[in-house]
């Protein structure tokens, strides 16, 4: 198995968003996701507090993929955004 994680290395991250689970039953528990300038992004998740990663970048990639992605399943906690065109990073805590 590969160790994806070598993948994000010099990569420029442009976002960060967390999820939890909406139920304590449900695995994982929270996922976090990197996403990169060149429309990649990378998962770390936990079941029950273990960090593990995945395998690889996921390719063609965007935002709109990441917040949907099991959406049934998990709410976003927070996120943080850089805007392409203006270079503002847009911020917040969604916890519920």
């Amino acid at each position: 198995m590969k160790s994806g994680a070598v993948e994000i290395i010099g990569k420029t991250v442009v976002g960060v968003v967390i999820k939890q689970a909406k139920k304590a039953s449900s695995v994982p528990q929270s996922q976090l996701y990197l996403i990169f300038d060149d429309n990649t992004h990378y998962e770390f998740y936990s079941y029950s507090g273990h960090i593990s990663n995945t395998g690889g970048c996921w390719p063609r990639s965007s935002f709109r993929e990441v917040y949907k992605y099991m959406e049934e399943q998990f709410d976003v906690t927070f996120h943080a955004i850089k805007d392409p065109d203006s270079d503002e990073v847009t911020c917040g805590n969604t916890y519920l």
